[in-house]
């Protein structure tokens, strides 16, 4: 059933009371200035209450906003670098295409959001799938809401078409698909709470094609585990593991590319490193096919905002930063096309988040 998905492009307009009187040399300087650095926040429109990005001069600037869960937190959840241009995936809000440093970001509101978690892309036969669910710890299932589901995306036309549900493995409207892995085939976890119990069911199945025709098969919830488990030895030809290695510290790192079906986690253990808890900082590794057919760009983005990526030219890697964030935030998905990488940025506390929004960046002057 084509979900009815009202599609309201939400930009909040940075308005800045201008000086009475500037001079031509003044604003001469001013126009030719090139722009280097751009800083965004979620925020709400006030005339449509939809979620919206407004301008800002840096995130201390951006005034306070509660703690929430990250799940609940409008924040951006995903990347979907299998289109072009590439797409963030903004929980409780929609879909953010990639712009450019002059552009105004619009978001493609979805109502669907709203109500419900946001993850993916999923990269699968039946096209590119974003995962909704509700996270009962913290929000109640409305009885007349639509069921938890995986969507496909039309950049084209932004319509969302409902393809999975939860009947589709023959479990009640209730239950939620709290998590989807592939690993050589897909595997899909559901939880349902009702009347004070909560039940867990776990499977796997080829592709959803075969989902589709009911060819998918019950599993254990060790199955599901061993299968979904973050890669823990990991090599890399182009020298990814040497940077990870390069920080002396436990690295949590989400890698995205065009070809991976659905994000890849890596823990990556640093023997220069004395720490015993799983990792210390986190990072976005990803994979761009560059608009002039060069060879494929790599890169990394640690949470401190230390950036790695290969020159098109020579494939060395080459280092820079990002501004440096204030205490307790940290730079997480990202995208690089051309010369600019846009960045997302949160305010975090434990498994909470507060202020967030992007930064646009020039890396190549």
């Amino acid at each position: 059933m084509l979900l009815a998905s009202v599609l309201l492009f939400a930009a909040c307009a940075n308005k800045e009371a201008e000086p009475e009187t500037v001079s031509s040399e003044e604003k001469t300087e001013e126009e030719t200035k090139p722009i280097s650095t751009v800083w965004y926040y979620f925020t709400q429109d006030e005339e449509s209450e939809s979620p919206c990005l407004k301008q800002t001069d840096s995130p201390e600037k951006v005034p306070e906003q509660g703690f929430r869960p990250w799940t609940e937190a409008v924040r951006v959840s995903g990347l979907g670098l299998m289109y072009d241009p590439p797409l963030f995936l903004v929980n409780k809000a929609g879909i953010l295409p990639a712009f450019s440093i002059e552009e105004e970001p619009k978001i493609e509101i979805k109502n669907e959001f709203y109500t419900k978690t946001a993850e993916g892309f999923y990269k699968t036969d039946l096209g590119s799938l974003i995962r909704l669910y509700t996270n009962t710890i913290f929000s109640s299932i409305l009885q007349d809401e639509s069921p938890s589901s995986l969507l496909r995306y039309n950049s084209v036309n932004g319509d969302l078409l409902s393809l999975i549900r939860p009947e589709h493995f023959k479990l009640k409207n209730i239950s939620q698909l709290s998590a989807l892995e592939f690993n050589k085939k897909w595997f899909a976890a559901f939880k349902t709470e009702q009347d004070g119990r909560v039940e867990f069911d776990y499977f796997s199945f080829p592709s959803f094609e075969d989902l589709l025709k009911e060819n998918f098969s019950v599993i254990s919830q060790e199955e599901f585990i061993n299968a979904s488990s973050p890669v823990t030895l990991f090599q890399d030809e182009s020298g990814i593991d040497k940077i990870f290695k390069m920080t002396e510290k436990n690295v949590k790192a989400e890698m995205f590319s065009e070809d991976l079906k659905t994000k890849q986690v890596i823990f990556y253990r640093n023997s220069n490193t004395s720490y015993a808890g799983d990792f210390e900082i986190t990072a976005s590794v990803c994979e761009f096919t560059p608009e002039n057919d060069q060879k494929t760009l790599k890169a990394v983005l640690l949470e401190t905002g230390r950036l790695f990526y290969t020159d098109p030219e020579t494939q060395e890697w080459v280092e820079t930063a990002l501004p440096v964030l204030p205490e307790g935030f940290i730079y997480t998905y990202f995208v690089i096309r051309k010369d600019i990488i846009i960045s997302a940025w949160e305010e975090q506390r434990f498994f909470e988040t507060g202020r967030s929004g992007l930064i646009v960046y020039k890396i190549r002057q």
